[in-house]
């Protein structure tokens, strides 16, 4: 009995013990210990989730980059025709295959002018005005993987200075030695030195802003061209079959004469274009036409220059293709008439252009308003080569309106040959040309004057400057925005301009007024002297203005974004490619 009892008091004695662990144990835990197995809850539950989001990503593709993949539209415009080869960046820019594909020693600022580095990361102006140096960059490639020198540009200069299809030899005009280079009397421009990676300029005279002409000139690669002449240049196949260059693109395929594509040039020095892919097409075949019909449906993502470059063709694209973005920016643009004095190859020169009440008498029977009118609000009629809207034009040259009586006073007066035909070339093959030239022939036919208006087709360079069978040329030309009379400078010696003729007598004329107006830094003295220079204008009449243009560009809005800045200011000199970007 007691040995029962006692085995009950131990079991009794066991089950308290449990218990009191049992209690224990439901007591709640510390607030450190209970904090600690949150963090732990939560840290083990972000761990799951951030697995989870890392396997749906890897289950789905990552979302196309539009830049990389999509291909960028354009238009590729050879001024002399050529379907075999590239043409030379210093022949003609309708097209952004040079803005694309080479590259220039500074860039420029589209509102305000300003010029920023390029392909020289420094440059100085002497005191004087005289000297110009520039300092190249190291880290500018061209495609082939040579590096970009002073060498190139020295060489770029020489040679295109005597190339004779160069557009730009003008602005080298100022370098000491060009008139002696130029007539075959030197090697070099004298006044062009390197000294290690500087390019040292000299010029004859002061040149206020100088590096703006010098600066915006491509530059060409001298080891692949160094052995070429200059009258080869053009034609050297070997390198324009598919031309290396050191601007944002790289020419990748080409197929003559119909397409070639361009992808982004990722070792170039400054900022990477910001779409990869580009295809130019060429639509020389159809002509304006075919190019019109190409933005209207979507074909061309980008276009300026002579195809769409009238307000009616613009509207019209518009109309049919809401997509497409019209852009009318104040330009420099003008076209006019320039007399052949004594230079047609042909041998049938009217010795009566040389006079110049012939030609006051001419600007007096075209009519220019009426011109300017067939391209609405976009046209401007013109006195002198300036544009009227701006404060360098010279307001007291009244605009000359259609006046045959005071033309055929004029005419009388000169001893005029009414049986002889007057040639009229032009090479605008667009619709509002063409009512242009059948309104000459209906005012020069009020004045008792029979002309011959034609259109130059095929090798235009050879047409225009080589040949010369005209007695009036309708072209376009500019002016700088620094400097509103620049135009003027091609009544200079030794310019493109040479079928003007009578060299000797307009380059006396204007030649010392047109130093002085580009040596002097002062606004208001350079102003005065423009007055002067269109004054001159007026009187010997060596170009006659038909109508002055704002520019037209037009974009695919539904396919490229553009920065609003390319469209600032008086002409896109900066495209700003590393900003375009494509949408859609």
């Amino acid at each position: 009995m007691k040995k029962s009892m006692r085995l009950l008091a131990i079991l009794l004695a066991a089950l308290m013990v449990v218990g009191i662990f049992a209690a224990c144990a439901k007591q709640p835990a510390a607030p450190e210990q209970e904090t600690k197995q949150e963090e732990t809850k939560q840290e083990e539950t972000k761990q799951e989730e951030t697995k989870q989001e890392e396997t749906k990503q890897e289950e789905q593709p990552a979302e196309e980059d539009i830049n990389e993949t999509g291909v960028l539209k354009l238009l590729w415009f050879q001024q002399i025709g050529v379907d075999t080869l590239f043409e030379d960046p210093w022949q003609d820019e309708q097209s952004l295959y040079p803005a694309m594909i080479f590259d220039s020693l500074l860039h420029e600022e589209n509102v305000t002018r300003k010029k920023i580095p390029g392909l020289a990361s420094e440059w100085t102006v002497s005191d004087d005005l005289k000297t110009f140096t520039f300092t190249m960059r190291d880290d500018a490639f061209w495609s082939d993987g040579e590096p970009v020198t002073a060498e190139d540009v020295l060489w770029t200069f020489n040679t295109e200075c005597i190339n004779p299809t160069a557009n730009y030899q003008g602005n080298l005009k100022k370098i000491v030695g060009y008139e002696e280079y130029r007539n075959g009397e030197a090697d070099s421009l004298a006044g062009l030195t390197i000294d290690g990676n500087k390019i040292i300029v000299e010029t004859v005279e002061p040149a206020p802003l100088y590096e703006r002409d010098l600066g915006g000139l491509k530059i060409l690669p001298s080891h692949l061209l160094k052995d070429v002449a200059a009258a080869d240049l053009d034609s050297y196949a070997p390198y324009w079959s598919k031309p290396v260059g050191c601007g944002q693109y790289v020419i990748d395929q080409v197929s003559f004469p119909d397409y070639f594509t361009a992808v982004r040039n990722d070792n170039y020095y400054g900022e990477k274009a910001g779409i990869k892919n580009v295809q130019f097409v060429s639509y020389d075949a159809g002509g304006n036409d075919a190019v019109v019909a190409a933005i209207i449906n979507g074909d061309i993502d980008y276009c300026y220059g002579n195809a769409v470059n009238d307000n009616v063709v613009a509207e019209n694209v518009v109309s049919q293709n809401p997509d497409v973005v019209k852009v009318v920016m104040a330009g420099t643009y003008t076209r006019f008439f320039a007399f052949n004095i004594d230079q047609r190859s042909d041998g049938n020169n009217k010795p009566d252009l040389a006079k110049k009440e012939v030609r006051q008498a001419f600007n007096l029977i075209i009519d220019q308003p009426t011109i300017a009118s067939f391209y609405g609000t976009q046209g401007t009629a013109f006195s002198t080569m300036t544009n009227p809207g701006i404060i360098a034009y010279n307001k007291d040259i009244p605009l000359a309106t259609k006046d045959i009586a005071a033309a055929k006073a004029l005419l009388d007066e000169a001893g005029f040959d009414y049986s002889q035909t007057i040639d009229i070339a032009y090479y605008y093959d667009d619709a509002t040309t063409a009512d242009i030239m059948a309104l000459l022939t209906q005012d020069f036919a009020e004045a008792g004057i029979t002309v011959n208006t034609f259109l130059l087709q095929g090798d235009l360079g050879t047409l225009i400057y080589t040949d010369k069978n005209y007695d009036l040329l309708y072209l376009a030309g500019g002016f700088s925005q620094d400097f509103p009379c620049s135009f003027y400078g091609k009544l200079m010696a030794n310019t493109q301009y040479n079928f003007i003729g009578d060299e000797e007598t307009r380059v006396a004329i204007f030649d010392e007024l047109y130093k002085k107006y580009e040596a002097t830094l002062d606004e208001d003295a350079r102003r005065e002297i423009g007055y002067q220079l269109q004054a001159l204008d007026a009187e010997y009449r060596y170009f006659i203005p038909a109508y002055g243009l704002n520019s037209i560009i037009l974009y695919n809005g539904a396919h490229v974004s553009i920065p609003e800045s390319c469209f600032q200011g008086t002409g896109v000199s900066n495209f700003l490619f590393e900003d375009w970007s494509l949408v859609g």
